[in-house]
């Protein structure tokens, strides 16, 4: 307890206070990161909280280990669905935004760095729409025609 009455919160410390850090407190010098003071009972309800969320987590994970075994799909993470559920919206031209919300990503940018890398294919497709916009050849056709000349 500090002088207020209240205990110290540090969220890292497992042997008595919870720091309740913003999210730039990692850019911060350790010893200047904030702290909040937070009443005893609080802490305690904190505490509880968590061992309440490692037992629905265990729960979680158990349950998606017996569908992984049951239906087959090996060592797949649960992440992984989430990963090709978001790719494979992008690979069938779902307006990015549209991906963004759907993701729960906080802004557009995770969602087109992370996600939206395309194949050669797609380059390829693309390449040909612009070829074809400003009426030239597609890429597919020049290149084909340049290796068999060489030939």
């Amino acid at each position: 307890m500090n002088r207020s009455g209240a205990a110290p919160c540090q969220c890292s410390s497992p042997g008595g206070q919870v720091t309740v850090s913003p999210g730039w407190a990692s850019m911060m010098v350790p010893s200047r990161v904030p702290t909040m003071p937070l009443p005893a009972v609080v802490i305690e309800e904190l505490r509880a909280h968590r061992q309440r969320q490692e037992v629905e987590r265990q729960r979680a994970s158990d349950s998606w280990r017996d569908l992984r075994e049951r239906v087959g799909l090996g060592k797949l993470r649960f992440h992984d669905l989430r990963h090709t559920c978001v790719s494979l919206l992008v690979a069938l031209g779902v307006a990015p935004h549209i991906v963004r919300e759907i993701a729960g990503h906080s802004a557009i940018k995770v969602t087109m760095t992370v996600y939206a890398h395309g194949n050669l294919d797609e380059h390829a497709a693309a390449l040909a729409r612009l070829g074809a916009a400003i009426g030239g050849t597609s890429p597919s056709t020049v290149a084909v025609n340049e290796s068999t000349e060489e030939k």
